[in-house]
């Protein structure tokens, strides 16, 4: 089942969708995953295995490497392609890396946790959740060694922690 509302097969075939309403109004959630690959994939490497996948391009927002620089992905005023069904008025933030197997950076953190900030202070962002709090996800992501951490980084900035309902 795709997402409702905007998606067709015939006109629309990735899902591209440009939000036409102010962002503040839409984006109300921080969707956090991992790349579950090597550190040494950036996102030039994320970017073409979303394109293999028929993405229209990089799923995610933003992009965390390990020494915490930022990447921009697909704009803001695009909606992302990280959690299936429930990407409207979501942000996808992919920290680089395996934290099923290796624990996320400090620097990766305190970048999670300035652009979480940001997020909230500009866009009114209410939610901070991990990949797999979504209904009908059957993923690991983030990973076992980041998705613990993810409740105290929402309480930190006073963010709902998990799906907005």
């Amino acid at each position: 089942m795709q997402e409702p509302g905007f998606y067709d097969p015939a006109l629309n075939r990735n899902g591209w969708r440009v939000y036409t309403e102010p962002l503040d109004e839409i984006l109300r959630t921080l969707v956090v995953h991992h790349s579950a690959v090597s550190l040494s994939d950036g996102p030039p490497e994320i970017q073409n295995m979303h394109f293999r996948r028929g993405f229209a391009d990089i799923g995610y927002h933003f992009l965390i490497n390990a020494a915490g620089q930022m990447f921009e992905g697909r704009p803001l005023n695009v909606r992302g392609a990280h959690t299936a069904r429930h990407n409207t008025g979501a942000v996808g933030v992919c920290l680089l890396g395996n934290f099923e197997v290796i624990e996320p950076t400090a620097a990766q953190l305190q970048s999670l946790h300035a652009l979480s900030r940001a997020l909230r202070d500009v866009l009114g962002i209410t939610h901070l959740a991990g990949h797999r709090d979504f209904p009908s996800q059957s993923t690991l992501c983030p990973g076992r060694n980041l998705y613990p951490l993810l409740p105290d980084v929402a309480a930190s900035l006073m963010l709902a922690y998990g799906a907005e309902k």
